[in-house]
């Protein structure tokens, strides 16, 4: 599988952790992350958009 290798690459290359930024309403990325070892941090981004719009990511991290 892509995440599987994409992981195995990272720690073969010494990173120990990894993180990804989610749209806060993506439910499927959320779990596709959780299933891969991934959780949600408690860290937020906020993004603003033109009229008066805001993007909210969080972040899910992972120890390698």
């Amino acid at each position: 599988m892509l995440m599987e290798e994409a992981l195995r690459r990272l720690r073969a290359d010494g990173y120990l952790n990894c993180y990804v930024f989610v749209l806060r309403e993506n439910e499927g990325a959320r779990r596709f992350y959780a299933r891969h070892g991934f959780a949600w941090d408690g860290t937020e981004e906020h993004i603003p958009f033109p009229h008066d719009m805001t993007c909210v990511d969080l972040r899910y991290t992972k120890q390698l």
